[in-house]
């Protein structure tokens, strides 16, 4: 048995040692895609955590408002708040009140004398109004006056 030479492949002394470069850089740049992506996604999850806490800061401000009303919605069924209301802001009294309307007055000047008009007009008693507190003390003075 003779043993026959095996043919040889003829072998570039180029191209065996790019294949296994090629191959690392594709690789690191795979790699480099990967770390990419995975920052991408990072920066999106926190940016979407503080949309999150943001979210949560307006539900709690929400829930605030909500209980404040809902105490003022409470307040404004009562038949107190509606009794204060009718008298305050619409006037309204009830049977056996004494309404008080307060007019301000206020003096009025005589009209200007025109000159070479001597008519003799009498001149009407101008006296200012009293303090309001004082139109309080006349009237409650007198009410009283009127019970007894």
């Amino acid at each position: 048995m003779s043993m026959q030479p095996t043919p040889q492949r003829y072998v570039s002394p180029d191209t065996s040692p790019r294949r296994p470069r090629i191959i690392l850089v594709g690789l690191i740049v795979l790699c480099g895609l990967f770390v990419y992506g995975y920052n991408v996604r990072l920066s999106e999850l926190d940016q979407v955590q503080g949309k999150i806490v943001a979210m949560r800061a307006k539900v709690e401000v929400g829930k605030q408002k909500q209980a404040g009303l809902q105490v003022e919605f409470d307040d404004v069924g009562s038949d107190a708040y509606v009794e204060d209301m009718a008298r305050d802001v619409l006037d309204y009294v009830r049977p056996g009140d004494n309404p008080v309307i307060m007019v301000k007055t206020t003096p009025v000047a005589p009209e200007a004398a025109i000159p070479g008009d001597e008519q003799d007009s009498p001149t009407p008693n101008l006296q200012p109004a009293a303090p309001v507190w004082q139109q309080w003390v006349d009237f409650f003075a007198t009410d009283a006056l009127h019970l007894r």
